[in-house]
């Protein structure tokens, strides 16, 4: 018997496996530009949850004693990106301050640790692009002050955290692979948003009927 797919309320046509309740969890009740947006926000989220959860095996695999503190670091990340579509349903911006609070400080923090050779900062690059989804562009003045804490924490690190200063000593082999890893992280997670963000909006404008159809929401 075949398998039919289900249809959405904008009649796009979507398996039975569809990842689409999970990316809306939490935004039901908004109205529609705001719900795009925190849908975007929830991808963000559930990649910090991947992401951390691959550093977490990285540094527990390579050497669970020493990198105890970091790979608790990383599955508390993790664990705050999970909660971010259920704080949506406090407030539009309740998930989106989770992640402002808890990521940047860590970040930076795991630079201090391990030194700015091992790349961690530069997940802090995402911070260029993650404002504008997490507090939306009527936000200007809030979405510039996170764009500048993110650029300040990040060079920030690489004048603070030498090699030399770091407080636990990498090998060569795990420090190439953590900064390909944060490297890739922060391309990948940039290149999702913006590709999801853009993606609603085309969904948005394909359904639209009205003969305004230019109208933004």
């Amino acid at each position: 018997m075949p398998v039919h797919g289900l249809v959405t309320k904008s009649g796009e046509r979507r398996g039975p496996l569809s990842l689409v309740p999970l990316l809306a969890l939490g935004t039901e009740k908004y109205p529609p530009k705001v719900r795009r947006r925190l849908q975007t926000l929830n991808v963000m989220a559930y990649l910090i949850v991947i992401t951390s959860t691959i550093y977490a095996l990285i540094y527990a695999l390579d050497d669970l004693e020493t990198y105890f503190w970091i790979v608790l670091v990383n599955l508390v990340l993790a664990a705050v990106g999970l909660c971010v579509p259920f704080a949506h349903r406090f407030h539009e911006l309740a998930g989106g301050l989770l992640i402002l609070v808890c990521e940047p400080m860590s970040l930076f923090a795991l630079a201090a640790v391990l030194g700015r050779d091992a790349g961690i900062q530069l997940n802090l690059i995402v911070g260029a692009a993650a404002p504008f989804v997490i507090l939306g562009l009527e936000r200007p003045a809030f979405v510039a002050a996170v764009v500048v804490m993110c650029f300040t924490l990040h060079v920030a690190a690489w004048f603070l955290f030498p090699p030399e200063n770091a407080i636990i000593t990498t090998e060569p082999d795990l420090k190439r692979q953590l900064y390909v890893s944060s490297a890739a992280t922060a391309f990948g997670v940039t290149a999702a948003l913006f590709y999801y963000a853009f993606r609603l909006t085309a969904k948005a404008e394909a359904v639209i009927t009205h003969p305004l159809a230019g109208t933004c929401f």
